[in-house]
């Protein structure tokens, strides 16, 4: 690992004095830690180094490189679009026609005229990667929903990579919605080239009292990329935060969701949908820390793996002393399509207060023989009865999604994969 700090003054907001100081702790803090390994309890079945090795020094220099990497935020609802160039000075907003409501800047922007909010919330950087993206991040959005909003159309923050994106990339986005608010937004990393990236990415979710997040998650990045990605939640009082996610692409993949009950009755329910193949290592994180009394909270994971793939689900569910009447409930289901495909789980509970309701549980198996002999025998060829016996496996988890269009995007992805696995 390098020893030396990267050229700070060539990243954006070079000029801002905290963050130029934070940008050095946190790469001192990300040389101390160095890179997660299996010695890690929360990545004792991934080994990140064997992914990076070979271009560490180019990822570790933190210049930003030309071409960049496109950065688009979009309203399903209305003819909006904010353009940034992430890790360039040039940027183009093409329509400013958001929703009421809805305030959408550059994060470095944002950075600028920052009243503390930005400050204390990256002050809490705390693993290697999180670290790593703090010290490194070209750039990202910030996205301000207004007090009492209401956003009918889905926002889409849509990152795509191609043959002229730069290699590495560090994009940092956060979210702050205010009281009583209500949005969903769709998070889509998609490459679009054979050309091998690494990626860091963070979102963090900033959910203010009685307001409603609905959060969808899509990788489906080419078969060379590696992908760190991570999401931060933090709920405040009757705060509601619903996730789906859908991880498809990647050479490697490894996505981390810390969630942070800070208000009482706050909830949470997070369905994860992973389908690996090839030699793929896909890796789903879920920490979940109920800090305060009657919260809910609802982890759902279904994993299909096929071919010589590996997926790896390792959630947590800790309830501090005064968290009492927590309601948590975890399950992680692998689904394995080959002899030689792999699934490894580890759910925990830590549990420090004595009235409250917590569950956890994994399974791993293959398709039932048996409903597979029912469906043939009812004149179904055996692909397609392995097809329906694997889509049902994972579609009840999309039941949540209410938007037609977002619930048609995730089935056709899904149901492309199906049709050359299965």
């Amino acid at each position: 690992m390098t020893s030396t700090l990267p050229d700070f003054s060539k990243l954006p907001s070079h000029d801002v004095p905290w963050l130029l100081n934070l940008r050095k702790e946190s790469f001192e803090s990300f040389q101390a830690q160095g890179w997660p390994t299996p010695r890690v309890e929360a990545w004792k079945y991934t080994n990140l180094s064997k992914f990076i090795q070979e271009n560490e020094h180019e990822i570790l220099s933190g210049t930003p490189h030309n071409p960049s990497t496109p950065l688009e935020v979009f309203s399903a609802g209305c003819n909006s679009s904010f353009h940034l160039e992430a890790g360039s000075t040039g940027r183009r907003v093409l329509s400013v026609d958001f929703p009421e409501g809805v305030r959408i800047t550059p994060l470095s922007e944002a950075i600028a005229k920052d009243d503390g909010f930005l400050q204390n919330l990256f002050s809490d950087s705390k693993n290697s990667t999180d670290a790593l993206n703090l010290a490194l991040m070209h750039d990202g959005v910030f996205i301000d929903i207004a007090d009492d909003a209401v956003i009918d159309d889905p926002l889409i923050i849509f990152s795509q990579r191609g043959e002229k994106t730069a290699q590495n990339t560090f994009i940092r986005n956060v979210i702050r919605m205010g009281k009583n608010a209500k949005a969903t937004i769709l998070e889509n990393h998609v490459g679009k080239s054979e050309q091998a990236h690494k990626i860091v990415s963070f979102t963090h979710f900033d959910v203010a009292d009685n307001a409603t997040l609905k959060h969808i998650r899509v990788q489906n990045e080419n078969a060379a990329t590696v992908h760190l990605g991570q999401t931060e939640v933090t709920l405040a009082r009757d705060a509601s935060y619903e996730a789906n996610t859908l991880d498809i692409g990647s050479h490697m993949a490894r996505h981390e969701t810390t969630l942070n009950f800070n208000g009482t009755g706050a909830k949470n329910h997070i369905h994860n949908i992973v389908l690996a193949q090839g030699k793929q290592h896909i890796d789903n994180a879920v920490f979940i820390n109920h800090n305060q009394p009657h919260c809910e909270s609802g982890v759902c994971v279904r994993n299909v793996v096929d071919d010589k793939a590996q997926a790896v689900f390792q959630g947590k569910f800790y309830v501090a002393k005064d968290a009492q009447q927590t309601d948590a409930e975890m399950l992680c289901r692998n689904l394995l399509l080959s002899d030689h495909a792999r699934a490894s789980a580890k759910p925990e509970l830590e549990i420090y207060a004595d009235d409250v309701k917590c569950a956890h549980g994994a399974t791993t198996g293959k398709l039932d023989d048996a409903a597979l002999f029912y469906l043939q025998s009812r004149g179904i060829a055996p692909r397609a009865a392995k097809s329906l016996l694997t889509y049902g496996f994972v579609a009840n988890l999309l039941e949540n999604i209410k938007d037609e269009d977002l619930h048609e995007q995730l089935t056709n992805l899904i149901d492309k994969w199906m049709a050359s696995h299965t």
